[in-house]
This record gives C-alpha cells, structure tokens and sequence, in this order.
C-alpha cells in the first residue's frame, strides 16, 4: 500500500525558506556570473511608511534583501491593496504568500514590482494566470508552491518568460499532468520538483529544451509506465500516458520516481537515460516504493548488472525479492 507524506508543517516551509534564501543570496551572484546572467540588484530599501495588516516589508540585515511577506489574508482586494504603495523601489527580493483564503489571484496584482523569487504555500488558490508573473521576466530564478488548491494544475505556461529561472518546484498541488512543451526553452533551468501531486501523464516534450536541467524529483505520484522515447526520442505523436518525447535527450543527473506505480523499467526507455548518466558521476535514479514486476521485460537489467548498479537505487519485486541485490546500495 502507498504511503503519503504528512503536510508539510509552518516550520519546515519556514526552514525551507531560510535555506532557500541563504542559499539564493550567497552563491547568486557567483552563479549569474559564471553563467553570464545579469546580476539582481539587492537595494536593501522597503516602501516608504509602508504599513499593512497582512503584510509586512523585512529586510535581511546581513544581506540587506527585502521581502514582501504576507500571511493570513482573507480575499483578493486585502491582497491587491497590500501591493499598492508609493514607489521608491520597483525591485524586491522574495515575495511570500502562505496561509491565505484567497481563491482568485488578482489580474496584473504585482503591477511591473519584480521579485527574485516567490515563496507560495498552504493558500487556497484555485489557479495561476499566464501573466502572473509579469514584471519579473528578467528577474526570478526561484519558485516555490506547495500545499495549494490549483483546480485545474499550474500553468506551466506563465513560466516560459523568466528566462533567468533556476529552481520551480510545485508540490501537493493537485497536479495530474504536465501539458505538452511544458516548461518552453528555459535555458537556465537546473531543478524541477513535482513531488506529492497526482500526476498520471506526461505530455509530449515535457521536460526538453531544458539544457541546463540537472535535477528532476517525481517521486509520490500516479506515474504507471514510462514508454520508448519517454527520455530521448522525437518520435510518433500516439496518445500514451507519458509521451515519447517527454525526457527528450535528458541529461540530468538526479531522477527521483520513488513511490509512483511503475511496474518496470523498459529498457527502450531507461538504458539510454542510463547510459547518459554513467558520463555524470553522482548520477541516480531513484526507483523505491514502486509495485515493480521483475519479469522478463526487465531481464536485461540482470544482464548488466554492474554497469548500472551506480546508477539505480530501491528497484525492488512486489515479491520481495531485490533484483539489484547486485548494488551495495541496495
């Protein structure tokens, strides 16, 4: 039986929040360089008196980023009016949205203000706009949502503009697929995490042109079988339940599928995603907590044992019996 995950408590986004900014704030500016990103201006500056019941402006002394932190709020126009101020400074660092009711985010509701990252959780949002994040095109390079509402999935396609972005991870979110060409031609993005959702399919070139992605966690969804293609191919467009093309030529070294249902591993599909990550040392595929199947769809693993055991963790039968027992870290 599959087990879930405890939400998430205030303390661990708050812990996770900490993390994410030490980690935004000291490697940031080393990390645009090398990679010839324009550097975010820290200004350190908040809106002049700005006072409001729900939302406070914070300055990090140390690094003097500013964020617009916002908690309890109750319906959009306290959300709108939060964000209407006198403007000294169009730049802020972090904006974060958690514990709020509200359901329908506001049209343009950050008005061209332009954030590093946003930090949304444990809201009932009902669903993102194309043009939520207008005004932080050349800006964020960090998402985060977890524990919301979303009806209808995220809107993967109010992504496609933040060309600098780094990190998006949407967890417990309700999502059930990723749409076709998901995350567009995002150049600069490392990490995607989708874990805790319900996701049952993967649309056609889900995760391509993406060539600096270097970590992908699935792990806790309802994915069921990966098809010929599914990491490397541009081929037929049949409707399957996760598409030929949705790892297209995938050269990550982090692939977490840990508790979803797969029954096996075609070798169509994982033995070039394999052999692509053998020249990545460190590379994994996580694979625990699946109702795999050992029969003889996956006999040419027991054939290569050794040239894959660095590479696939937790492969287990619903029998018990571990058919990579060949891997020490297994």
């Amino acid at each position: 039986m599959k087990q879930f995950h405890e939400p998430m408590t205030t303390f661990a986004i708050i812990s996770f929040v900490f993390i994410l900014i030490i980690n935004a704030e000291v490697n940031g500016i080393t990390k645009r360089t090398e990679r010839g990103l324009p550097e975010f201006a820290v200004v350190g500056k908040c809106p002049d008196h700005y006072e409001n019941e729900h939302c406070s402006c914070d300055i990090n002394e140390a690094s003097l980023s500013v964020t617009i932190n916002c908690n309890n709020i109750q319906n959009s126009v306290q959300l709108k009016n939060a964000l209407e101020f006198k403007r000294n400074n169009d730049r802020f660092d972090w904006f974060v949205l958690q514990n709020s009711t509200v359901t329908a985010l506001p049209v343009q509701l950050f008005n061209n203000l332009s954030f590093m990252g946003f930090i949304m959780s444990y809201n009932n949002i009902e669903g993102i706009t194309d043009d939520f994040f207008a005004g932080s095109e050349g800006s964020c390079e960090y998402i985060w949502m977890s524990d919301n509402k979303l009806k209808s999935g995220f809107n993967f396609k109010g992504l496609r503009n933040l060309k600098n972005l780094i990190s998006v991870s949407v967890l417990a979110t309700n999502l059930t697929t990723i749409q076709d060409d998901a995350f567009g031609n995002l150049q600069n993005l490392e990490t995607i995490v989708l874990e805790r959702n319900r996701i049952s399919s993967l649309g056609e070139n889900a995760f391509g042109n993406l060539p600096r992605l270097r970590r992908i966690d699935l792990s806790w969804n309802n994915l069921t079988r990966l098809v010929n293609g599914s990491f490397n191919t541009w081929q037929s467009k049949r409707p399957v339940a996760i598409e030929k093309n949705a790892f297209s030529n995938l050269k990550t070294y982090y692939v977490n599928m840990k508790y979803n249902s797969l029954t096996t591993l075609d070798q169509e599909v994982f033995e070039p995603l394999l052999n692509r990550m053998r020249a990545i040392r460190g590379s994994k595929l996580f694979v625990d907590g699946n109702p795999f199947i050992c029969d003889k769809s996956i006999n040419w693993l027991r054939k290569k044992p050794l040239e894959y055991r660095q590479q696939v963790y937790g492969l287990k039968c619903i029998d018990q019996d571990n058919l990579m027992k060949f891997a020490s870290h297994n």
